[in-house]
């Protein structure tokens, strides 16, 4: 896994994750890893220019 890129998502406010068995718990970011990181960033670019065009979100 010491070759895959992680990344952390940090939310502004707590999120509910729902684990195994629906167990809950409250988080406040996640972490993961993807297997294509330079396609995975573009796609988020592309998502918020998108947002920020449309003025669906102030940045």
């Amino acid at each position: 896994m010491s070759d895959e890129a992680k990344y952390e998502i940090i939310f502004k406010q707590p999120m509910i994750a729902r684990g195994y068995f629906g167990q809950e718990k409250e988080v406040q970011k996640v972490l993961f890893y993807i297997d294509q990181p330079d396609e995975f960033a573009d796609l988020l670019k592309e998502k918020l220019d998108h947002i920020h065009h449309e003025r669906l979100v102030t940045l």
